[in-house]
């Protein structure tokens, strides 16, 4: 449970990075302006972009930080499945993709 935090910014990290094939598709795709740009910002859950080791307020553990995985920036989400409400993050974009059958 501790590790929550930083697990969920790492998996938007990692999303963002595995995406990198079809980076000039995406927008900010590993949030390197710092910021949102580019992104629909979704869910009730308090989120940011930070810079490594940037301290995450208002979570359980006064110890959750910023893990980048590559780059400056990563975002974050102070996601929870408990209590009520639920406290989650969407982040979405809008991309074009060539029709037609996949090429290798």
């Amino acid at each position: 449970m501790k590790y929550r935090h930083r697990w969920f910014a790492a998996v938007v990290a990692i999303v963002a990075l595995s995406a990198s094939t079809s980076e000039a598709a995406l927008v900010n795709a590993g949030f390197e302006t710092g910021n949102y740009s580019g992104w629909i910002v979704g869910g009730t859950a308090n989120s940011g972009v930070a810079a490594d080791g940037t301290s995450i307020s208002g979570t359980y553990y006064a110890d959750n930080v910023v893990n980048v995985h590559s780059g400056n920036f990563a975002a974050w989400g102070a996601v929870s499945i408990f209590g009520s409400p639920q406290q989650y993050l969407t982040l979405t974009q809008t991309v074009s993709v060539a029709s037609g059958p996949p090429t290798m």
